[in-house]
């Protein structure tokens, strides 16, 4: 079959494709380039099909088969330092994640159960070191807990008598008030008046004093969710506390 475009109008059209695109990059820049996926798959639009998903997936589970000792598989240093196991195994027991107050930015922390503390810091410094040692990052292990945060006064408050939410009266008030079972598979309580302030101030420039909330979000109380099995059947309940 004859070619319809010769070499000189494919090249006029390509410019002037590029010429759109740079305008269009101009106004829409697109994601920024400290935060993209780990990897990106691209493919045409003919290899799209309702099971490329599972495709995707079983190619990358041969390559983890095959390859899995060269990223820390099991009886093998690996270039990770740590095996993949066994930072699995950081998060089969009971796991909480909180936002608390700071400065300049809230601190996110993470607390989890764990059997093998010396084991969890190993994989912890692991990681650590792969990201770099600018990251802001602190962690302990201790009465069988392995505690990361962004803050280390959260962790110093975690190993003394700083303020714990099971001694919030608040959140033992949303708690009874939602009728939460004392079972579940799982559970997240957010303070409203408490969070407001501090979503506030994320958009507010250093050293300035954070909008006030609205009147409108003065009667809100806790927000309270969980989760729940019933057979075969999960369900989901979200209780929010008006005054």
């Amino acid at each position: 079959m004859a070619n319809v475009l010769n070499p000189e109008q494919t090249r006029a059209l390509i410019a002037a494709l590029g010429d759109a695109h740079r305008r269009v990059a101009a106004i829409y820049p697109g994601d920024r380039l400290d935060r993209q996926p780990v990897h990106t798959v691209y493919g045409g639009a003919q290899l799209f099909t309702h099971d490329i998903a599972q495709k995707l997936g079983r190619g990358a589970q041969r390559a983890l088969e095959e390859y899995g000792d060269l990223l820390g598989g099991a009886g093998a240093a690996g270039i990770l330092g740590f095996d993949l196991e066994d930072l699995g195994a950081l998060f089969t027991g009971e796991t909480a994640v909180y936002v608390s107050p700071g400065s300049p930015e809230p601190a996110v922390t993470l607390v989890t159960q764990v059997e093998d503390e010396a084991a969890a810091l190993q994989s912890v410094e692991a990681l650590v070191g792969l990201a770099g040692e600018e990251l802001p990052i602190a962690y302990e292990a201790f009465d069988g807990l392995l505690a990361v945060s962004s803050s280390q006064e959260e962790l110093d408050a975690l190993r003394g008598d700083g303020p714990r939410l099971d001694q919030d009266d608040a959140f033992e008030e949303a708690l009874d008030a939602a009728g939460m079972p004392d079972e579940t598979t799982g559970f997240a309580y957010v303070d409203v008046q408490g969070i407001v302030p501090l979503f506030l101030g994320l958009g507010t420039p250093l050293g300035a004093e954070a909008e006030a909330p609205s009147e409108y979000l003065e009667p809100l109380g806790g927000v309270v969710l969980w989760g729940s099995n019933a057979g075969d059947v999960q369900r989901f309940t979200v209780f929010l506390g008006i005054d």
